[in-house]
């Protein structure tokens, strides 16, 4: 009996903790996702929206296999990267403050995972350049702000932007109860191309869109003259043809063969004789186009042709790829989560004036040998401690006394420790034997 009334309190505690928990959560103003059916907002207030094409356009465009390998490689590459807070203030830790932020970033919410959290984010910005999410105060020590991702293409600027006012709206969305508003602290919108004239940049989404519809226009441009125009080949049925065989002969290519595939066969020849009249070359296979269309979407990222096209790599070519991805692709992307988290929720939390945040990058094997060769060159120089080349390589600090000194400043302390050159001794060597310390101990000299 006793046992079962303290289950039963037990679960009781439990039911009250989680209900004194689901109240620290805080609520959402924005919708999630364009729920509303809005692809034109007609407000007074300037769309984030591409008009042509629509953002839904884009979205379908971006699922292409072509266009979502890039878009699959900075979201995977930025979603396995480690991170760290680092102390603005050298020799400080600031332990609990950095443990606060981590816990924000790696669950910035009760749904999702930092790297499910920032998929979403970086999907919508390499797609529309327009990423959001809005940032809720909680009344929880241990998780004070909350992080919502929002679908970008819902979100519009407040025309005209107030550059004073800190508390001012920024932003709006339209919903099923009107026009709900937002001050910069309450969203971040995240944009790689800004522009002083219109408050959204240029995906790489939109730039690959934009290519392959201007090089379909010109194709669809040269067809028109061509079919306009008149033709550059002609077929001679030689000088003994009728004019009444030449219209029969007409009349059936145009009828019997033209758009069917089949082989042409005529008779009233000696022999037996193949003629080619059409191409069998790479373009007419539409190879050619083909190269050409990952061409044109791996210029709008950048990302390596080669990556998508079949050619053989060796170890130091693949190396090489991957250094281009992250210097050309990942890191201007990464630059803005680490500018959005920094602002929203360090300096929202007032720890920016002694914590930031950074993504860590990995070296590939070249880097790593040269970073390699470069720490121990400036060690064996006597320009780096030990404990900044262990810092450097990625390996705790040692506690002594010589670990944060360099070159010179540390041979003189050792020097005279050990009484070398005629420090603290007699002669070159400093008398270390135990009659020396006896007497020494005993006061005697």
């Amino acid at each position: 009996m006793k046992g079962g009334v303290i289950r039963l309190f037990e679960k009781l505690k439990k039911v009250l903790a989680s209900a004194i928990n689901f109240k620290k959560i805080p609520d959402s103003k924005s919708i999630p996702t364009d729920n509303f059916g809005y692809n034109t907002f007609k407000t007074q207030y300037k769309s984030t929206i591409p008009r042509n094409p629509t953002y839904r356009q884009l979205r379908e465009f971006a699922k292409n296999p072509i266009v979502s390998q890039p878009i699959e490689a900075v979201k995977d590459r930025i979603a396995k990267m480690s991170y760290e807070i680092k102390p603005k203030i050298r020799g400080r830790k600031y332990s609990k403050q950095i443990k606060l932020i981590k816990n924000i970033i790696d669950n910035p919410n009760i749904d999702q995972t930092r790297r499910k959290f920032e998929a979403m984010i970086l999907d919508d910005i390499l797609t529309l350049d327009a990423g959001a999410f809005e940032v809720c105060k909680a009344n929880d020590p241990n998780h004070p702000l909350y992080l919502y991702p929002i679908d970008g293409a819902t979100v519009q600027h407040v025309i005209p932007m107030d550059y004073t006012d800190i508390d001012g709206y920024k932003y709006m969305q339209i919903n099923d109860n009107g026009n709900t508003y937002f001050t910069r602290r309450e969203l971040c919108f995240l944009s790689k191309n800004n522009f002083t004239h219109k408050p959204f940049g240029l995906s790489p989404v939109l730039k690959a869109y934009d290519y392959i519809r201007y090089y379909i226009e010109g194709v669809d441009k040269t067809n028109e003259d061509v079919s306009t125009k008149t033709s550059g080949m002609l077929i001679n049925l030689g000088e003994t043809a009728t004019s009444d065989e030449v219209d029969k002969f007409r009349e059936y290519f145009m009828n019997e063969i033209e758009g069917t595939g089949r082989i042409p066969i005529v008779g009233g020849t000696k022999g037996l004789d193949t003629k080619q009249i059409r191409s069998f070359t790479e373009d007419a296979l539409y190879q050619s186009w083909f190269n050409l269309l990952i061409t044109m979407v791996c210029s709008a990222f950048p990302y390596p042709v080669e990556k998508m096209i079949n050619v053989s790599a060796d170890r130091s070519t693949t190396e090489d790829f991957e250094t281009r991805i992250i210097d050309e692709l990942v890191k201007p992307y990464a630059n803005l989560l680490e500018d959005a988290y920094n602002t929203h929720i360090i300096n929202a939390l007032g720890f920016g004036d002694i914590l930031e945040f950074k993504y860590v990058y990995e070296d590939n094997e070249n880097l790593k040998t040269k970073k390699w060769d470069r720490l121990n060159n400036a060690f064996i120089a006597g320009t780096i401690t030990i404990n900044e080349w262990r810092e450097s390589v990625g390996l705790n600090p040692l506690i002594s006394d010589y670990a944060n000194l360099a070159g010179d400043e540390r041979k003189a302390v050792i020097n005279k420790e050990l009484g070398m050159n005629g420090f603290n001794g007699v002669g070159n060597i400093k008398d270390t034997s135990d009659a020396k310390n006896k007497k020494v101990s005993e006061g005697g000299g």
